[in-house]
């Protein structure tokens, strides 16, 4: 009797299943989602001219296109900017002077002085290194020229050597044994 009603319920959930698979209202939700994505990329493309790829079923290909401003902020149109420069010619300035908050990594000023000091700094360490070469060089040079034996060290040994070869030869002459 309980095994009847198992398998009668899992008979309604089936035929509830196929019956929700032939109206297809999940799929219609989806087709519905995507042409959000289509019209969301078409109204950005028109505002910031940017071209934004839409691929056949009306998927977005590259977001990153819609993520370019930040967090999918479309920018204001700049007639604020005449305003601002009309205040005068001080809050330029200083803008200038402190580092202030632009943006998320700052303003070309701020961009060019970590630039530069990347280069100090890189500039610093390539002499670092060129003394450092030059240092070991040198070390090597030294050692070399300490191990080296002079000509004069080698002459005379050699005529040490020559004479105890000639000695030797005149012993044997006079019959001595060394």
């Amino acid at each position: 009797n309980i095994l009847e009603q198992g398998e009668q319920q899992h008979a309604e959930i089936v035929k509830a299943a196929e019956e929700a698979a032939k109206k297809g209202p999940v799929e219609r939700e989806e087709e519905e989602k995507q042409k959000s994505d289509a019209e969301i990329a078409r109204e950005i493309s028109e505002k910031t001219g940017a071209k934004i790829a839409v691929n056949d079923e009306g998927q977005v290909v590259d977001k990153r296109q819609l993520l370019k401003g930040g967090l999918n902020v479309i920018p204001k149109p700049k007639s604020a900017a005449p305003a601002t420069a009309a205040r005068g010619g001080a809050s330029m300035t200083d803008r200038s002077r402190g580092p202030g908050f632009v943006g998320a990594g700052g303003g070309k000023q701020a961009m060019r002085e970590r630039q530069s000091r990347m280069m100090e700094t890189q500039l610093q360490q390539a002499t670092k290194r060129a003394l450092e070469e030059d240092e070991e060089e040198k070390q090597k040079i030294e050692r070399a020229s300490k191990s080296r034996k002079t000509e004069g060290d080698i002459m005379s040994a050699k005529e040490r050597y020559l004479a105890r070869k000639k000695e030797a030869e005149e012993a044997k002459k006079r019959g001595e044994v060394p």
